[in-house]
């Protein structure tokens, strides 16, 4: 299987915003633009940002992606720095 850099990049940007904020809908083309906007060439310059940037990251793409429809209509009661996880 072959997965082109772009693809990764989008991926991880919904990867990370999916762990703050549950049920996102990945869009490929909000996704996509966002990472156009801020420059990001790599998927490795979002993975390796620390914790509370990839919070802050996360949270910027949430609104992208509501103000495009892909996001519920709640916003959830998680602060930027806690990890949503599902019960065990």
């Amino acid at each position: 299987m072959c997965v082109c850099e772009s693809d990764l990049i989008k991926m991880k940007l919904h990867l990370i915003t999916r762990r703050y904020y549950p049920g996102i809908k990945y869009n490929e083309a909000v996704l996509g633009q966002f990472a156009q906007d801020l420059g990001i060439a790599v998927e490795r310059e979002i993975r390796q940002l620390p914790e509370p940037e990839q919070a802050d990251l996360a949270a910027r793409v949430y609104d992208r992606l509501a103000d495009a429809g892909s996001a519920p209509p709640e916003e959830p009661s998680v602060h930027s720095s806690e990890k949503v996880t599902a019960p065990v």
